[in-house]
């Protein structure tokens, strides 16, 4: 049964700018809309927010929405929200519960092909998701349900990031000459040559051997939260170094 009592225990409206709404009896609304909050808190998640009879029914996704139909995705179920929340993004102090950075990611309407207690199956409209969704329980579990795409993503152009590629290295060889708009110069300084992986807010950094030394370089973990869509291609704008008359470097630098 939907309701908000374990929500208002877990919250003081004196301390959160979160909306508390009084114990009334619930809004009715259209069942069919949805809210996906960027969620900075412990560590990183994606809140992904069903209205159902009354209230936001919702479900804590780590590594955020199946980006293809073969990935499936751990989906915590949470409390419900409140309708209002809907609409919520801002700072929840540090040391409340959800302490951290909250922002809309996306939100729109949806359609319901099936909700049961085991199963909610769902097809989003929203500025950035479009697709049909399934929240399944795994096991006897109520909190820990998986989450899967049914259908391929809407975008023609999407490509699975590769799990793992190797940085191009320096290599001898004669300059370009007749299509010199497309490279540029620079010094070959010495350093770490890798390539980092970004998806669900994460970042991965591979050497030229194949090693993760993301522990290494803690900088790079600053990127990830500069990044903030679900899935990020790290690909590369061609570039050559010359030093002493000859090729000294290539690699492929960039992101889309």
């Amino acid at each position: 049964m939907a309701g908000l009592d374990e929500y208002r225990r877990k919250r003081d409206p004196a301390k959160t700018p979160e909306p508390v709404p009084n114990a009334d009896e619930l809004p009715h609304g259209g069942n069919d809309t949805f809210v996906i909050q960027e969620h900075h808190a412990s560590s990183l998640h994606w809140d992904v927010r069903l209205e159902r009879d009354g209230v936001l029914v919702s479900w804590a996704v780590p590594k955020g929405l199946p980006p293809t139909t073969d990935v499936v995705r751990l989906a915590v179920h949470t409390e419900d929200h409140p309708l209002e929340y809907a609409e919520f993004s801002g700072e929840i102090p540090k040391g409340e519960y959800g302490g951290g950075s909250m922002f809309i990611w996306d939100r729109g309407r949806y359609e319901t092909v099936k909700w049961s207690d085991r199963e909610v199956d769902v097809v989003l409209h929203g500025h950035r998701v479009q697709g049909q969704f399934v929240f399944f329980r795994s096991g006897k579990d109520d909190k820990n349900w998986m989450m899967k795409r049914r259908h391929a993503a809407a975008r023609p152009d999407w490509k699975t990031l590769p799990e793992q590629l190797k940085p191009m290295l320096a290599v001898p060889g004669p300059l370009p000459h007749d299509d010199d708009d497309l490279w540029a110069y620079e010094f070959k300084w010495d350093g770490v040559r890798a390539i980092l992986r970004v998806e669900g807010g994460r970042v991965q950094a591979w050497s030229r051997l194949g090693n993760d030394i993301t522990v290494a370089i803690p900088s790079c973990r600053a990127l990830a939260s500069s990044w903030v869509p679900l899935r990020l291609c790290w690909t590369v704008r061609s570039s050559r170094c010359r030093t002493a008359g000859r090729v000294s470097a290539r690699c492929r630098t960039g992101c889309t």
